[in-house]
């Protein structure tokens, strides 16, 4: 999958400057595919992971009763909940349970939400958080409205980052 993920990127930016993005499960692909660029010789302008959990089993657990519930608030919208998205969301958790990502050269954003979307049971931030070098944002909304009503100022965040 992230073979073919960075072979995407290489025919579609055809030596043009780029930045991989992520939203969720996404960022773990994006960063994974980031490290595999990285070690052929090609490295991305930057990586933003946007509100990740994946990689941390129990905030995985935690976060799915919430991410459950606002995926059925979601199911009549433009994302539909089926089974295919079901299958793909578990694949994920799986592939991503055990995982512990590279270090990568390329800038790193992580972009966490503002708005807590689930009970948080550990001790600590409840907040999405990365192990390796990154700068952090935090912006309005929660796991799904960062992405929704809240996009513009998500967007702006990243593009503000991007221009620094």
């Amino acid at each position: 999958m992230i073979e073919a993920q960075a072979e995407a990127v290489l025919r579609e930016t055809d030596g043009a400057p780029f930045v991989l993005l992520g939203h969720s499960s996404g960022g773990l692909l994006a960063h994974e595919v980031a490290a595999r660029l990285e070690s052929t010789g090609v490295f991305p302008d930057a990586v933003v992971l946007l509100d990740i959990y994946s990689h941390d089993r129990d905030a995985a657990v935690a976060l799915q009763p919430g991410l459950s519930a606002g995926m059925d608030e979601r199911s009549a919208g433009q994302v539909p909940v089926d089974d295919t998205r079901l299958l793909a969301m578990g694949a994920y958790f799986r592939l991503f349970g055990q995982w512990r990502p590279k270090e990568v050269k390329t800038p790193t954003l992580l972009v966490r939400a503002g708005e807590r979307l689930f009970d948080w049971s550990r001790d600590g931030d409840w907040r999405s958080y990365w192990q390796l070098p990154h700068t952090a944002l935090d912006v309005p909304g929660n796991h799904f409205t960062m992405m929704e009503e809240h996009a513009g100022t998500t967007a702006r965040a990243v593009a503000d980052w991007l221009a620094d």
